[in-house]
């Protein structure tokens, strides 16, 4: 007589405790590797955020830069100019905040400087003599998750901007047409400046 151990198939109690304890061991390998992909992900986010941050500051500061036609002063922690249409404009760094005439610009911004140049490139403290400005801006973050991010850039006031070119103009003679519609090449406009007193 033959007898057959019949037996059911599955898991027993010992296979299924191995099961788990293998999968703890890879989710226990992994998990370092997930996390660093995960903080790698906000650093690199957070990194974008600032660059965009300095980016609104730099960009503002940089564009007004060039309109400038006088220095009012030549400090080394706040920019005033007066613009081309005779408009003070000026940026300081109020706490951790930058500000564009009193109203904040951007932040946080950890610091600021200005160092003015003359015509020669030499470095100057005389608003008057001011042709370039050297701006450096860092931008950190509050919670540490990535590096500071250092912005520079040298702007030059525009060559026509300390005297914009403006002609005085003594008279206008408009010789409009009599009528007809031929008679548009007969029209013409004479401008006179009869010299420096205009």
């Amino acid at each position: 007589m033959n007898y057959r151990l019949r037996t059911k198939k599955g898991f027993t109690m010992l296979e299924a405790i191995l099961v788990v304890a293998v999968i703890a061991v890879i989710l226990a390998a992994i998990s370092p590797l997930f996390r660093t992909v995960v903080e790698g992900r906000e650093k690199q986010d957070r990194q974008i955020e600032l660059m965009q941050i300095g980016r609104v500051g730099m960009d503002d500061m940089v564009r007004n830069i060039k309109t400038a036609t006088a220095f009012v002063t030549a400090d080394a922690s706040t920019l005033e100019f007066e613009d081309w249409e005779g408009t003070n404009i000026e940026y300081d760094l109020n706490g951790d905040t930058l500000e564009k005439d009193g109203d904040s610009l951007a932040e946080p911004i950890d610091s600021l400087t200005f160092t003015y140049y003359d015509s020669d490139g030499d470095i100057t403290v005389d608003p008057l003599e001011v042709r370039s400005v050297e701006i450096s801006m860092t931008v950190s973050d509050a919670e540490g998750k990535t590096d500071p991010v250092t912005f520079t850039s040298i702007v030059a006031m525009r060559k026509d901007a300390a005297s914009p070119s403006m002609v005085a103009i003594n008279e206008i003679n408009y010789n409009a047409p009599q009528g007809g519609v031929n008679e548009k090449k007969n029209e013409w406009i004479e401008i006179y400046n009869f010299g420096d007193d205009a």
